[in-house]
């Protein structure tokens, strides 16, 4: 995937180059200099910028502020833009900490010849809108997203195979699925596709579009998880369960996710809840073993597929578990899950102790839901599949408006909530949880 052709470089011209970088460190400690007489935060975007080493600058002793370089564009000191596309950096990606720009919008790296990994750190960014790191040597991923404003003024959103990932069978199988499965499936809580394009050199899905982005995103922003209330934890959870269950139970054929994360969790501007990203769903054959290879995201993936490679709608449901704790959480639930399965696993922690702690206790009505919620996620999480709820009854629960009764949240013990047989689903239908943990 590298790019086809680069400007060449005259050999008097890199002998200029080799001069003028022997000044490049001085100026751009002067360039830091200047912006850490802003702010902390500014001092960090420079560094971070300077660190690349993807700018040399002139040696005639004026230096410039980093909102200056080529390529950036600022807003009130912080960097909102960075363009260097068809600019040839021929670094490794992970050169420039995207950590440092909380602010950024639009970031272009398309034909710069970066290598390795995406960062992680780039799906943090919750203010970005355009993204472009094509036609680089980059893994990670295989799209491009957009924001796009149609001529009678709707704004979507426009996902871009690659040109190069295109002539890819796996990519291109993944594509036509979620195309697939998104044409056959209508549900308030599931993303909505308008429309696509398959030709050979261009293939592209049109979205809606989700202003506040993926709820990792949002989790990990403490303003926006700020924004994220106790209420709407609970409205996402519950709709991210009606989706789940219209497409195990509603559908005709069972239909199984296989990546429910809070990656492909998207939430629009009045923070609602969507799910996303069906490149990797299955429609389960009652004729078949519906063997699979293993996919999904790694924390979320159900631990009997390692061993069994069979999938079923059970493998959605344990993901729910996971996804649903980090939703009381904040963040995601994996120290806790290993340490309450290991056999030194502290008895006495709290049910109140592992809430995100951003955010102010919830009162006592919505600390029902918070308990409601737990016990369902704990249910969840049972390591016999059989043992786990359906996420049709889980939904039902859900609509059923049932308040069970309940401690304070510091008098639930997560060991409660693990051991519980609330919920045990064995040939029996499910029970109630009205007299669970009183």
């Amino acid at each position: 995937m590298a790019p086809s052709s680069f400007v060449s470089i005259s050999i008097l011209v890199v002998a200029l180059v080799l001069c003028i970088f022997m000044h490049a460190t001085t100026m751009v400690n002067a360039a830091v200099s200047m912006a850490a007489s802003k702010s902390p935060a500014l001092e960090l975007e420079a560094k971070a910028l300077m660190e690349t080493r993807w700018w040399i600058f002139p040696s005639n002793g004026k230096y410039l502020s980093h909102c200056q370089w080529y390529g950036i564009t600022c807003n009130d000191g912080s960097v909102t833009e960075i363009d260097m596309a068809r600019f040839y950096l021929g670094y490794e990606i992970s050169k420039l900490n995207f950590s440092c720009f909380p602010n950024l919008v639009r970031l272009s790296l398309s034909l710069t010849g970066l290598q390795g990994s995406i960062p992680h750190e780039i799906g943090t960014l919750s203010k970005l809108t355009y993204l472009d790191l094509s036609n680089n040597v980059l893994e990670g991923g295989y799209v491009s997203v957009y924001k796009a404003q149609l001529p009678n003024g709707k704004v979507v959103a426009l996902k871009k195979l690659h040109r190069l990932e295109a002539e890819d069978p796996t990519f291109d199988k993944s594509f036509k699925n979620e195309i697939k499965m998104l044409t056959e499936i209508r549900h308030r809580n599931i993303i909505k596709l308008y429309g696509y394009c398959l030709h050979k050199i261009c293939m592209f899905l049109v979205y809606e579009y989700m202003k506040m982005g993926s709820l990792f995103s949002i989790l990990s922003n403490d303003d926006e998880a700020m924004q994220l209330d106790w209420m709407k934890r609970m409205i996402a959870v519950k709709s991210i369960a009606h989706a789940l269950s219209y497409i195990h139970h509603e559908c005709g054929q069972v239909i199984v996710h296989r990546d429910i994360s809070s990656n492909n969790i998207l939430l629009n501007s009045e923070l609602e809840a969507f799910v996303s990203d069906f490149g990797t769903a299955r429609l389960l054959d009652p004729n078949s073993s519906n063997q699979t290879l293993l996919v999904g995201t790694y924390g979320y993936i159900t631990p009997e597929l390692a061993y069994t490679m069979i999938v079923t709608e059970k493998c959605d449901v344990y993901s729910f578990g996971v996804l649903a704790l980090e939703i009381l959480m904040g963040t995601h639930p994996g120290e806790l899950l290993t340490s309450l399965s290991s056999s030194s696993s502290p008895q006495n922690m709290m049910l109140n102790e592992i809430l995100d702690q951003r955010l102010p206790p919830p009162n006592r009505l919505v600390a029902r839901d918070v308990f409601f919620v737990a016990t369902i996620a704990f249910a969840c999480l049972r390591a016999k599949p059989k043992f786990r709820p359906t996420m049709k009854w889980v939904s039902q629960e859900f609509l059923s408006h049932k308040k069970p009764k309940m401690n304070p949240l510091h008098a639930v013990s997560l060991w409660q909530l693990r051991n519980q047989e609330t919920y045990a689903v064995g040939e029996s239908a499910c029970c109630s949880i009205e007299n669970h943990i009183v």
